[in-house]
């Protein structure tokens, strides 16, 4: 695919050099990159930053985004992309570079403090349940037909993320359940993912190592069913949040769109009628849409209920 075309209309401040050049790969990791790619340089050092710049370029790189540039590494080859926000850009880019999949499979998307990677395996096993073959996408890996195929940070760097989601695709993967972490959405990997549903399951004081406040880490959540959900191109989205969290109650109030909500409190439109929980596990009549669910299930505790309303919402 021709430079030129993967960066039409996108965001570059400047751009030196061949737009012409034929793109034969995408690169962030210097080590990874190839004869033929285009590389993104995200390191937030300076030093680090031309480190890298130069061992892509070793390696083969065609052209190369930056955030910032000082002409040190400049090479006559090469096309040179200055940007803003390079990985903002990248995720644009890998959604032309690989066929924008997230319009075909059907992406979910996973956010809060606890809930997310079991939420995500119950889900892909009622999907599984039903014939529909499910890829999953967390903390635990990139899956395929029970095949791991990335291991690394919960929700991937947008090149990563998109070539799984063709492999899915490929693989006959009808939906893809992934996990999406504050981090993930404040760096800008899921930016140019076209989401089915999103959820919402609740809002602690983890990662605040990363946000300034818990405000701020709310902000980062809100932003996937605030911005980036109602931008998707799928048709019939809908964010499914917890209304018994007192954040989810917000997250309610912001979305404009359709919306479920879920949890212990009668009121939702996903709740328990009634249910038992010991070390046996949960056995519960569940009220989905109006419709009654009878569940049995070996997991354990409130907090795995509220995992099976929330992916009982999902799936309804």
């Amino acid at each position: 695919m021709k430079l030129g075309e993967l960066l039409e209309g996108l965001d570059a401040r400047r751009i030196d050099g061949d737009l012409n050049v034929e793109i034969t790969g995408l690169s962030y990791d210097s080590r990874q990159t190839r004869p033929g790619h285009l590389y993104f340089s995200t390191a937030r050092d300076a030093t680090r930053n031309r480190a890298n710049i130069d061992d892509a370029l070793n390696r083969g790189a065609r052209a190369v985004v930056v955030g910032g540039w000082d002409g040190g590494t400049a090479r006559p080859a090469v096309t040179l992309v200055v940007s803003e926000r390079p990985r903002l850009l990248m995720g644009a880019v890998a959604s032309r570079f690989f066929g924008a999949p997230s319009e075909r499979v059907d992406l979910i998307g996973i956010t809060g403090t606890s809930g997310k990677t079991t939420t995500s395996y119950i889900l892909a096993s009622i999907f599984e349940a039903a014939g529909m073959p499910t890829g999953i996408i967390g903390t635990i890996g990139i899956f395929i037909g029970g095949k791991k195929i990335y291991s690394g940070l919960t929700t991937p760097e947008s090149i990563d993320f998109e070539a799984a989601l063709l492999q899915m695709e490929h693989e006959g993967a009808r939906h893809a359940v992934a996990e999406v972490s504050s981090q993930g959405i404040a760096e800008g990997r899921v930016e140019a993912l076209n989401f089915r549903a999103c959820m919402f399951t609740n809002l602690g004081r983890d990662h605040l190592d990363y946000h300034a406040t818990i405000e701020d880490y709310f902000a980062a959540k809100l932003r996937l069913f605030t911005e980036i959900l109602p931008r998707s191109k799928r048709a019939d989205t809908v964010a499914v949040v917890r209304g018994d969290d007192p954040f989810g109650r917000r997250v309610l109030d912001a979305v404009k769109g359709p919306k479920i909500s879920f949890g212990i409190d009668r009121k939702l439109e996903v709740h328990p009628e009634k249910f038992d929980a010991d070390l046996g596990g949960l056995r519960a009549t569940l009220s989905v849409l109006g419709q009654k669910i009878e569940i049995q299930s070996p997991l354990i505790g409130e907090i795995n209920l509220l995992n099976i309303l929330g992916a009982s919402a999902l799936s309804a």
